[in-house]
């Protein structure tokens, strides 16, 4: 009884509509009502069927000496049926093998396209190197604001502040820079 109260006090801490509901079942059923339950099905069910005979003998025959003709009668069929040249169907291992020629030919063209890629890649510095240093000083020129004319801020940048000119006249002398 403690539990019952218990989780009742629950509800009613929480608020729950439940709480106010009793414990009981709203459904009853009369005195005995199981008791007599079957008799009741059973005399419904002979009103009903009263015109069906009921018999325990079993409605289904088997022809006399079936089953000691039957392997006999299999056994003629089969040879029958094999002397008329039925054809004989193979079961083949080919999907496995065209599937695997499928997953090798996927395999070689990505391969080949990833060394086509390697390959035929160029780099900016091998772009630019083509194209005249007047031209690329013109467009330069043109497409500046007056904000990026000023001198640029090397505060951020600590690696620019390690550099010395020697190194930067270096590097441009290597990558094909005048």
């Amino acid at each position: 009884m403690n539990e019952k109260n218990d989780i009742l006090k629950e509800l009613e801490d929480l608020g729950s509509p439940l709480a106010r509901f009793p414990r009981t079942t709203p459904y009853l059923v009369p005195d005995g009502y199981f008791d007599q339950l079957s008799s009741c099905l059973l005399m419904a069910g002979m009103e009903q069927d009263a015109g069906l005979p009921f018999t325990k003998m079993n409605a289904f025959t088997i022809p006399e000496g079936y089953f000691g003709q039957f392997p006999v009668a299999a056994l003629e069929a089969a040879k029958a049926e094999h002397s008329t040249g039925t054809k004989v169907i193979p079961i083949r291992k080919r999907p496995v093998l065209e599937l695997k020629w499928a997953a090798a030919a996927i395999l070689i063209a990505c391969v080949g396209m990833g060394v086509y890629n390697l390959t035929t890649q160029t780099s900016y510095e091998r772009e630019l190197s083509h194209i005249p240093e007047g031209t690329i000083y013109s467009y330069v020129q043109q497409h500046m604001d007056e904000s990026e004319l000023s001198e640029p801020s090397t505060a951020s940048i600590p690696m620019v502040k390690s550099l010395d000119n020697e190194e930067i006249i270096q590097y441009l002398d290597e990558t094909g820079w005048d």
